[in-house]
């Protein structure tokens, strides 16, 4: 698969030499013919145009279209017989060329993404349009390569790549009935904390036909990007794998799980998967959790300054008896809260309220002696309820410090009442990372170690986990991605904050520049 890989953005690599060789040729031409020579300014359009269309069959190449495969060997094909013949507008090295053509030929079965198939349709007519007028004018004209005919050839060429290199569409809209079976699934195989996610609406779902499961996944710049682990049995997790990678394959999506825990490792690197840890998730077990002692004073005085305030902590049933006020409340804090952060709601890896389709989640809010909700916590059950992941955590800009804390201890209170054994509090990504022996995973383990030193004015990651720490979690569970191993390091990242931030990764960077710069 490296191998692959590899010789695919070596061959990407001869063409954009072959671009450069071309341009090199028309400085040439342009001091042989002089700068104000109108033909020059023709020639210098078409190439732009040329180097225009390159560019979106490199795009397609690294996306692994078929049809960009087919138009490559197409055009190449052309080029070397004009070559050959010595009858071309545009002068290519023969034999960088015929390597190029000859090694797309041989890695044919990399390229599976299919188009748009009505947009491939009017390309595909297109192009034989142009193919018939091209054979018209020869004969009548004699005349194939004259700069107005090659420009007009160009913009066509360009018109057609568009249309054929639009991307299939992939999403699939799940119905209610599908999100039933998720949570049924979820119910009886899930264990890692954050599984419940995938039932938030921006999460596809691939359903295995061979073994009982599901896996819940976003699709970013033909990257799927799965939210957590499969849930599925721990037996059946190798199966679900294979069929998993041969869909994606089939889509030409290269794969990223995010947040995997330990179990799964073994698989995933044996499925050729490069696994690196991601983070640490803290985890209160609350049979033998307590907030005496020096580590928590900070909990103990929070706890005991809302308990003066008459701070009362409550659960909200919303699948019992809906109360559209509270709701209302709640609402408002959320919006308060993100126009506090100065950010749209995150998404992929972060849940929602979703009081329309709650399914088992459980809510807490604080209020005040006059009624007012102050804060609220949104979680979900894992391991068969056995234990629940905090989801959201939000509170009004108005609320007395100290409120988050006070309602933390106290849902872990009512949980332990209904036999819950643990909690967690989330992951602190970066937070302690240890690093990988394959040359990926020491390369992304540096990366990961700069931004959590160096990137907190963009995020705040040693917030985080300071956050977390002064709850003094029972243990601090490691958590990891784990990603193809011929999907580049960039991409992977890329993808991976789009996922999160679907407002847009610029968007992000400037308003976290903003906000570093105030």
């Amino acid at each position: 698969m490296k191998y692959k890989k590899y010789h695919i953005l070596s061959v990407i690599s001869l063409m954009i030499i072959l671009t450069i060789s071309e341009i090199c040729d028309l400085l040439g031409y342009i001091n042989d013919h002089g700068r104000s020579s109108k033909i020059s300014y023709i020639y210098i359009i078409n190439l732009v145009l040329l180097i225009i269309s390159f560019g979106f069959l490199i795009k397609g190449l690294l996306q692994r279209f078929r049809w960009a495969l087919i138009v490559n060997i197409i055009i190449l094909s052309l080029l070397v017989v004009a070559n050959l013949m010595g009858d071309t507008y545009f002068e290519f090295d023969i034999f960088l060329l015929s390597y190029i053509l000859l090694s797309l030929i041989i890695q044919r079965k990399w390229f599976k993404a299919k188009s748009h198939f009505i947009r491939l349709k009017i390309g595909i007519g297109l192009a034989c349009f142009l193919f018939a007028v091209n054979i018209i004018l020869n004969v009548i004209f004699i005349s194939r390569f004259n700069d107005i005919n090659m420009l007009i050839n160009l913009c066509l060429f360009l018109i057609i790549i568009k249309l054929t290199l639009k991307p299939k569409n992939l999403r699939i809209e799940h119905t209610y009935e599908d999100k039933l079976k998720v949570q049924d699934l979820l119910r009886k195989f899930s264990t890692n904390p954050v599984s419940a996610i995938i039932l938030e609406d921006d999460k596809q779902y691939f359903f295995p036909r061979f073994c009982e499961g599901v896996i819940g996944y976003t699709v970013v710049n033909n990257i799927a990007i799965v939210a957590g682990e499969p849930i599925c049995s721990d037996k059946e997790i190798e199966n679900i794998l294979s069929e998993f990678k041969n869909f994606c394959s089939d889509n030409s999506l290269s794969i990223c799980f995010c947040q995997v825990s330990k179990k799964c490792i073994k698989a995933l690197k044996n499925a050729g998967f490069i696994v690196q840890e991601y983070g640490k998730e803290a985890i209160i077990y609350l049979d033998t959790y307590t907030i005496s002692g020096s580590k928590t004073s900070k909990i103990r005085w929070a706890n005991n300054k809302m308990d003066k305030l008459g701070v009362k902590t409550t659960e909200y049933k919303p699948l019992i008896e809906r109360n559209h006020q509270i709701e209302e409340q709640i609402m408002d804090i959320s919006n308060e809260w993100l126009a506090m952060k100065k950010s749209g709601e995150l998404s992929f890896m972060l849940g929602t309220v979703s009081f329309d389709e709650p399914f088992d989640r459980r809510y807490f809010i604080a209020s005040n002696q006059e009624g007012d909700i102050l804060g609220f916590v949104v979680c979900f059950p894992y391991e068969s309820n056995r234990g629940y992941f905090v989801d959201i955590t939000r509170r009004s800009k108005d609320a007395p410090l100290g409120i988050m804390e006070k309602l933390t201890i106290d849902m872990c209170k009512i949980l332990k009442e209904d036999e819950v054994k643990e909690v967690s509090l989330g992951l602190a990504p970066l937070a302690d990372i240890q690093g990988n022996s394959c040359v990926e995973g020491i390369i992304i383990h540096k990366i990961f170690k700069f931004m959590y030193k160096y990137m907190n004015s963009f995020y705040g990651f040693k917030a985080l986990y300071d956050y977390k720490k002064k709850y003094n979690p029972s243990a601090w569970d490691s958590k990891f991605i784990a990603f193809s191993s011929e999907a580049s390091i960039i991409s992977i990242g890329y993808a991976m904050i789009k996922a999160k931030h679907p407002q847009g990764v610029r968007k992000l960077i400037f308003d976290r520049l903003l906000t570093f710069i105030k």
